[in-house]
C-alpha cells in the first residue's frame, strides 16, 4: 500500500524538526550518520583543515556516546530510510503536480 504524500511529507517534517532540536546541542554541524568500520554507529561533521599555503575539507566521525547523540544518530537514520523508500514515490507526485 502506497502512503499519502501528506503522511510522508508530516513524518519527515516531524524528523527534520527534531533533528534540528536537536543540533542545537552540538558545537559543530551534524550532517550525517553512519556504522564506521568497526561496527559502531558515528554521527558525521564536515570540517576544514587550514594550512599554510592550501585548506583541505575532510569529515570527521564522532562515536555515538550519549542518549542525544544516540536519539540524533536515530533520527538521521530513519530520515535517510523514508527518504530512500518514498524518493521515487514522492518524485513522481512532484512531476504529476
Amino acid at each position: 500500500m502506497v502512503p499519502k504524500v501528506d503522511e510522508v511529507s508530516q513524518e519527515l517534517s516531524a524528523i527534520e524538526l527534531e533533528i534540528c532540536r536537536l543540533r542545537k546541542r552540538y558545537r559543530e554541524p551534524i550532517v550525517d550518520a553512519t556504522i564506521d568500520r568497526s561496527g559502531r554507529p558515528v554521527l558525521v561533521y564536515p570540517v576544514t583543515l587550514d594550512r599554510v599555503g592550501y585548506r583541505a575539507h575532510a569529515l570527521q566521525y564522532i562515536p555515538v556516546k550519549t542518549n542525544e547523540d544516540k536519539a540524533m544518530w536515530q533520527l538521521l537514520t530513519k530520515e535517510a530510510e523514508l527518504l530512500k523508500k518514498y524518493a521515487g514515490y514522492l518524485e513522481d507526485l512532484d512531476q504529476e503536480r
